[in-house]
């Protein structure tokens, strides 16, 4: 399953590259994205392929191979509007970038490592701290994809303070949320050792 995601990866990286190559003479922003987008989904596609290839990674190489199709597949999207319907590349950079997110926030919430997760200080300590953490952070990063979708859609363009605010908020509440949980199994096991 995993060589497999990984080569459908390859083939999506191979096609963001044939879709960026005659765009790069472009005004920016779409002259900037066709040159970095497609040469961020090869150093994807190469760590993908070494996580497989190396036998101490091998674990935490199906949650990184799943979520590297999401840049691959957004990158399609923008740069095909962009080629091929030039007047929905706004529409289609709000929608790659927000669906993006929504994959990302709904597979971090079944996020059994760290590479495909978001690891904090307490909730790396216990497997069952990590899974509360991880439905957290993706349940958040789900909702705040959502309402940064709807208030994109109506203002016409990205609305970059909004979901860059929304996940820096996150990553907050999540460290608070993540040392709640720590503390309250830790008062639990004191509770039992007095027991």
């Amino acid at each position: 399953m995993t060589k497999q995601i990984l080569f459908w990866t390859g083939v999506f990286t191979a096609i963001s590259i044939w879709l960026g190559w005659p765009l790069r003479a472009e005004a920016d922003p779409i002259g900037h994205m066709a040159t970095v987008l497609p040469l961020a989904n090869v150093a994807i596609f190469a760590a993908g392929f070494w996580l497989i290839s190396s036998e101490k990674h091998k674990n935490s190489a199906r949650g990184f191979s799943v979520a590297m199709m999401g840049p691959a597949l957004m990158t399609i999207i923008i740069l095909g509007a962009a080629r091929f319907l030039p007047s929905y590349f706004n529409l289609a950079l709000i929608l790659a970038f927000h669906l993006l997110f929504i994959a990302v926030g709904n597979y971090t919430t079944t996020s059994t490592t760290w590479i495909s997760g978001f690891p904090t200080f307490w909730n790396v300590k216990d497997s069952a701290l990590w899974g509360k953490s991880q439905r957290f952070f993706g349940r958040g990063l789900v909702l705040i994809s959502i309402i940064s979708l709807v208030a994109s859609l109506i203002l016409g363009k990205l609305n970059a303070p909004i979901l860059i605010g929304g996940v820096i908020a996150l990553l907050i509440l999540g460290n608070i949320h993540s040392w709640w949980n720590w503390k309250q199994s830790q008062n639990q096991a004191q509770n039992q050792a007095k027991g």
